[in-house]
């Protein structure tokens, strides 16, 4: 839960801690040309999350041209590469995984018609075997798009956690040695009222016992989107109203 007495807000960073670890968030102090930026450092795992717009001059009607991104360098665990091999491959596995969760985590808040071309990159700069970068990706994705005044449509804060099972109890946000000996994975997007994602890896697990790990999820992530708000609410993140045709129609009666 958020430890509400270490929470300290200066310029746009902020503070707090959850599940014993402390967050912060910087918004817009880096990649400043840029529409939105937020690095979050999570225990030792800071990822630097970057949102671009494009205008498109004819909509697309297809599908939203939206593109999300999950990369992982060396210098994060602190290897270099040698002279040979300083150009890194391209996206492993698990990252192109991460980067699937964010997008289906997002795309349902976001039109099927698009006039803008969205990117949201994730860049992990460290990474701490405790605190999963995964996580902290996804949170910045979601920050990055509710603060932005360009996105109108997306108005609704989202959170993730992680859950896994230790003996009957399960655990938000476990380290890396207690997830890999867990019997469940499970990574739960939502917001305040609905599941958004589900991703999971389990040995053998019930109904009824997957229904009471989202639900403990769902209660967790009412913590985080809570700050998320809190968030929004010092920065006075406002969004453009959306004039659909129905306003359009309920204009042109009452004129």
């Amino acid at each position: 839960m958020i430890e509400n007495n270490s929470k300290k807000e200066f310029f746009n960073k902020f503070e707090f801690s959850f599940q014993g670890q402390e967050v912060i968030f910087e918004i817009d102090q880096l990649a400043t040309k840029s529409e939105k930026s937020v690095l979050c450092r999570y225990g030792n795992t800071t990822v630097l999350t970057v949102l671009t717009i494009k205008q498109l001059a004819k909509g697309v009607n297809s599908f939203f041209p939206l593109t999300v991104t999950f990369e992982e360098k060396f210098y994060a665990v602190g290897r270099i590469p040698n002279a040979f091999g300083k150009r890194e491959g391209k996206p492993s596995y698990d990252a192109i995984t991460a980067a699937r969760m964010i997008d289906r985590s997002l795309r349902n808040f976001f039109p099927l018609v698009g006039k803008q071309e969205v990117q949201i990159s994730n860049c992990v700069l460290s990474l701490d075997k405790e605190c999963d970068p995964r996580l902290v990706s996804i949170w910045n994705s979601f920050l990055v798009c509710f603060l932005s005044p360009n996105l109108p449509f997306f108005q609704t804060l989202l959170a993730a956690v992680m859950i896994s099972k230790e003996g009957d109890n399960f655990i938000c946000n476990p380290s890396n040695e207690k997830l890999n000996n867990s019997s469940l994975e499970l990574m739960v997007s939502a917001t305040e009222e609905k599941i958004t994602m589900l991703d999971g890896l389990a040995k053998e697990i019930n109904e009824e016992e997957l229904e009471q790990a989202i639900s403990f999820a769902q209660k967790e992530i009412l913590v985080l989107i809570g700050f998320f708000r809190h968030i929004a609410n010092v920065l006075g993140a406002e969004k453009e109203k959306i004039v659909t045709k129905e306003d359009n129609l309920n204009t042109e009666q009452n004129e």
